[in-house]
């Protein structure tokens, strides 16, 4: 009796194995939910509007044939000149031999600033540099070719001093120094343009102002906005030098 009661207890423990392995198999084979592939996607969507953009904004005084000293969007400080009139068509001229020149001497000063130079990472620039300005050759992308020339200047002159072709460029840059007193002579002394207060200065080839008030803006519906900017209405050309944007 005792031995039927263990053969029944290891047939019932078998069977509830086998179940619970059939379940299991069951449960694999045939799962509830279809699997599908899952892509990363990015989606994006705009809208294109019109309006207009407040700042705070003066004009510049000046008047006559300008030449500026500093770019437009450049952060200039009180009192800071951001252009020069001229009197005489050779002041322009002398600028831009001025502007030339001190080009010139700070790649020349560049050039000496050797300290902890790799001859073979000199080489690799030079190499560089100079494949950077027969593409742009080759592109007909004359704008960059005086970058791409001083880039190749700068490497090629660093290799001399490092190598020990030439000492330094002491020569180069006193007749740079004589050239530059030439010309600054032949400049004057043009009216200055100065800003009254600290800012972004902005030249007026580039610049337009603002004619409508914030207020008149707030208070402005979306139908009479959109009929003003089809007309062209609510800005003006600057009459000055150009203008400073404040905030």
């Amino acid at each position: 009796m005792k031995a039927s009661i263990i053969k029944y207890g290891i047939i019932a423990a078998l069977g509830l194995a086998a179940a619970y392995l059939a379940v299991q198999i069951f449960t694999v084979l045939d799962r509830p939910y279809r699997t599908e592939t899952a892509i990363l996607y990015d989606m994006s969507d705009s809208l294109s509007c019109g309006g207009y953009l407040v700042f705070e904004q003066s004009e510049v005084p000046g008047e006559g044939q300008m030449g500026y000293l500093v770019e437009s969007g450049e952060r200039v400080a009180t009192g800071t000149q951001v252009a020069e009139i001229y009197s005489d068509p050779s002041q322009v001229r002398a600028r831009t031999a001025l502007t030339e020149l001190d080009a010139q001497l700070e790649l020349l000063e560049r050039s000496e600033n050797t300290v902890g130079t790799d001859v073979d990472v000199l080489l690799a620039q030079r190499q560089s540099a100079l494949y950077d300005l027969l593409d742009g050759l080759d592109r007909q992308n004359y704008e960059e070719i005086s970058s791409k020339s001083n880039e190749y200047l700068l490497a090629l002159n660093r290799l001399q001093i490092t190598t020990g072709a030439i000492r330094d460029f002491s020569g180069a840059k006193e007749l740079i120094a004589q050239e530059q007193a030439v010309q600054q002579a032949n400049l004057g002394s043009p009216a200055a343009v100065t800003v009254s207060t600290g800012g972004y200065f902005v030249a007026a080839d580039a610049a337009q102002m603002l004619l409508y008030s914030k207020d008149e803006l707030d208070n402005m519906s979306a139908a009479v906005m959109a009929d003003a900017l089809q007309q062209g209405a609510g800005v003006g050309e600057v009459s000055g030098a150009g203008k400073l944007v404040t905030d």
